[in-house]
């Protein structure tokens, strides 16, 4: 099966059930990086479904170390997807990791996610090597050029300029995959 992390560092929701020692939505466990870094064998476990916390204060520059932590560990197990949460937020930090997990990490068996509030934050080697993407209304010029830029799609690019709060777009539409 395919095993599962997430980190969202901005998240009131994650941090709040880690304090209280509650369930963490779909994934059933909490580690700090510096707990992982203690426990590298969590990773190993073949129904991994694990949340990587960032303890406060957060800065960029921690939250780009834990992903590369998280990145290094996760390069010796393999086969896992990783939600790379607000990324636009630390990408500046970690450039070279993101840039080997997004070319690379498919040689480990691992898949990323990225999320952003903007397109254009995700760094372009990340959108570039995204076999999807999902995007909600979106209307800064920015945005649109890179949604544009990995699309080559006037008619998505477009759509995604007017639409209703809550509702997203695919690309490639399903019908179009293999």
């Amino acid at each position: 099966g395919t095993r599962g992390g997430a980190s969202d560092p901005t998240d009131e929701n994650s941090r709040d059930s880690q304090a209280r020692n509650t369930d963490q939505g779909p994934l059933r466990e909490a580690k700090t990086p510096d707990e992982l870094a203690e426990w590298p064998d969590k990773l190993c476990e073949s129904d991994l479904s694990l949340a990587v916390v960032i303890p406060q204060p957060q800065t960029p520059r921690k939250v780009a170390e834990a992903f590369e932590l998280v990145h290094g560990l996760l390069q010796h197990t393999g086969n896992a997807v990783v939600v790379v949460e607000e990324c636009g937020d630390w990408a500046d930090f970690a450039r070279e990791d993101l840039r080997t997990f997004s070319t690379r990490g498919s040689h480990a068996g691992l898949r990323g996610l990225f999320v952003a509030q903007r397109p254009s934050l995700v760094p372009i080697t990340s959108r570039a090597n995204c076999e999807s993407v999902v995007v909600f209304n979106t209307t800064e010029p920015a945005d649109l050029e890179a949604l544009h830029e990995r699309t080559k799609s006037d008619e998505f690019t477009d759509a995604a300029k007017g639409l209703p709060l809550g509702e997203c777009l695919v690309w490639p539409p399903l019908e179009e995959r293999h």
